[in-house]
């Protein structure tokens, strides 16, 4: 049985069926909400004198923009690590004729609309998302793109990561276990151990790095190696965008990359500074650099 088929992974609409079953089955379809935005949360008194404490959401459909009010609740946690697309402040973006997206908002519908129009795309960014955009099109058969980032990211290779207990992967289990402790030491050694164990890998052209500032805890399937190293190399960008112009960008090195379309693969913020919030009829700020753990009303 070839095993890289898959590689023992979920696939996405597996994910998606099984969180269908389990709403079903628990009786909790009616308490799903998908594609909605929490824009604002009011936290007040009950009121007739109680000393219990209410929040009401109010939220957007982020397909239709309709808003509405749901709750009272008695407790609202906010557990979102990844909700607000982070997009570069390249400058000008306002003369680009094209499209802009983020790997977060990005829809099969748009990515049909490029297909089917023949449109140019530059992804933007060395991330796993960035690999997941570029696989896309690869293994759609689409070379009308480009893939351009400064440093690609180092990943831990699946295979190693979720292993069988050979005395081999122990060991190198054991080596990771080190090698992210010794990281509260030195980021470096730590790096070198992990290379030297086999879990690490990255992508791109060039030699392997150990610059880990570049991994967020990516993984990359046997597959997904094979299909990113598919990848012509002429598709493969290194530089660092500089501006927008009409018909693309311009990197620092003076080079022009012509798209219709920009996709961003740079990562995403909590967003919670992005919700109003309001208690007892009073506006209320949160820095976003504050503890998650101060984040209370």
């Amino acid at each position: 049985k070839n095993q890289d088929v898959n590689d023992g992974k979920v696939l996405g609409e597996e994910a998606l069926r099984y969180v269908d079953r389990f709403g079903k089955e628990k009786n909790l379809m009616e308490a799903y909400t998908f594609n909605a935005q929490v824009v604002e949360i009011k936290y007040s008194g009950s009121g007739s004198g109680s000393t219990r404490r209410e929040a009401t959401l109010v939220l957007k459909d982020s397909v239709t923009g309709k808003t509405w009010t749901e709750g009272p609740y008695d407790l609202v946690i906010f557990a979102s690590q990844a909700s607000e697309p982070c997009i570069p402040d390249i400058p000008g973006r306002k003369e680009f004729k094209g499209k802009i997206y983020h790997s977060i908002n990005f829809k099969k519908e748009q990515y049909d609309d490029i297909v089917k129009s023949g449109k140019k795309v530059v992804v933007v960014g060395g991330s796993k998302a960035g690999c997941d955009l570029a696989l896309s099109f690869q293994r759609g058969g689409y070379d009308k793109f480009s893939w351009l980032y400064r440093t690609p990211y180092i990943f831990w290779k699946y295979e190693v990561m979720f292993h069988n207990r050979s005395i081999t992967n122990t060991l190198r289990g054991f080596t990771t276990i080190v090698a992210l402790l010794m990281t509260l030491v030195s980021q470096r050694l730590s790096g070198w151990i992990q290379w030297t164990s086999g879990i690490a890998v990255t992508h791109g052209i060039g030699p392997p790095h150990n610059n880990w500032s570049k991994f967020h805890f990516g993984v990359l399937c046997p597959k997904q190696r094979r299909d990113l190293s598919s990848i012509p190399k002429e598709c493969i960008i290194r530089g660092n965008p500089q501006a927008f112009t009409e018909t693309g960008i311009r990197l620092s090195d003076g080079t022009n990359v012509a798209a219709d379309v920009v996709l961003f693969a740079t990562g995403c913020e909590s967003g919670i500074d992005k919700i109003r919030l309001i208690k007892d009829s009073t506006p209320y700020s949160l820095q976003p650099t504050t503890s998650m753990l101060d984040h209370f009303l």
